[in-house]
């Protein structure tokens, strides 16, 4: 029999920025961390540890190991015995910078795509940070939009953060905000966030663009965090890093007009969409975190005497992970040379490893 232990599971949108998920295209190793043990990057990577050691007397032994509050016991009968170390998170996050001041052009220089109308005011770039100003006019409708680089999934959860600084808004309705920040998932799902200087709100799709939840909380005096986060059904708006707001997610789809931005698919904005406000504000840093779909879960079927079958469970029948392993924890990872089979519902490997320690994980 073996134990399987220390597994943390849990959906989580504000985990450290640009955490690499098992697989993300952020990179192909794990990030060392100072402080940070095997079992910590383990959790972060999705890994397997499996280390044989020589059998202690002619009967068997039990061994017990204790990590992350739980126990794995096994009897040893063979002539060698796994320990067996499985840890992993239900969903990981992978981070993308849309926007970054300190390479010094504004965000019509870093893909995302810059309008005004009437053309009555200007992106204009100073100090690391782009600054938009549409007081001139009430009139003035402008701000940056892009569609996301990769699909914004609402089951597996994203959140668009921005580094800005209010200088001014004024609106002639309670129901438009001269900076508004819009996130729409793949199934165009998602939310308008209204920003005043002292309020943040939700627009509503029914009454269509009207204020929903709201809280007042200062968003003017100097540089601020703005998080706005999607899971499921449900979001959270964060500011400096402590929750303010939450709410369901809205469906825009039905507004039809001239200009329709809420039919785009993980569509992003930040800007003055209104003719109804005005405001001034700069913006310094926009960054994306998208979950990533967790590898299942390793079970060791078998161990011992140099052979390893190991199971995972396969949706459908049908499995989209490959086995890799590795000597160490930072790799490099291979492909691992395994006898594999796929029945209904998991998959099966059968595997040799003559290391002494040799780490495993699916990608």
């Amino acid at each position: 029999m073996v134990g399987v232990v220390g597994t943390r599971q849990g959906r989580n949108l504000t985990l450290p920025p640009f955490e690499n998920g098992n697989g993300a295209a952020m990179s192909s190793s794990p990030r060392e961390t100072a402080g940070e043990g095997d079992e910590d990057v383990a959790a972060r990577i999705g890994a397997v540890l499996f280390r044989q050691r020589p059998r202690v007397g002619s009967t068997g032994i039990r061994a017990g190991i204790r990590i992350s509050g739980g126990y794995f016991c096994r009897v040893i009968r063979t002539i060698r015995m796994w320990a067996v170390l499985v840890l992993g998170l239900a969903l990981r996050v992978q981070g993308q910078v849309l926007f970054d001041g300190v390479l010094g052009t504004p965000p019509s220089g870093q893909g995302w795509t810059f309008l005004a109308l009437p053309a009555l005011a200007s992106e204009t770039f100073a100090n690391g940070a782009a600054r938009l100003d549409t007081t001139a006019s009430g009139s003035i409708f402008a701000g940056w939009s892009r569609v996301s680089p990769v699909p914004l999934d609402r089951s597996l959860g994203f959140a668009v953060e921005v580094q800005l600084e209010l200088e001014n808004e004024t609106h002639a309705s309670t129901n438009r905000a001269g900076l508004s920040l819009i996130a729409l998932g793949a199934d165009r799902k998602g939310l308008e966030l209204g920003i005043w200087t002292n309020r943040l709100w939700a627009q509503a799709d029914s009454p269509m663009f009207t204020q929903a939840e709201g809280v007042d909380t200062a968003v003017i005096g100097g540089w601020r965090t703005l998080r706005l986060s999607v899971l499921g059904d449900d979001y959270i708006v964060t500011l400096d890093g402590a929750q303010v707001l939450n709410g369901r997610v809205r469906d825009y789809t039905p507004f039809t007009g001239a200009i329709d931005p809420y039919e785009t698919p993980n569509f992003l904005f930040i800007g003055d969409d209104t003719t109804s406000a005005r405001g001034a504000y700069r913006l310094r840093r926009v960054q994306l975190e998208v979950g990533v779909q967790q590898p299942p879960a390793l079970q060791v079927l078998r161990g011992g005497d140099d052979v390893l079958e190991l199971r995972w469970d396969a949706v459908g029948g049908v499995s989209r992970w490959t086995l890799e392993s590795a000597t160490a924890l930072g790799g490099p990872w291979t492909v691992q040379d395994a006898v594999r089979s796929e029945l209904a519902g998991e998959v099966r490997v059968t595997t040799r490893t003559l290391d002494g320690t040799r780490w495993f994980r699916l990608r």
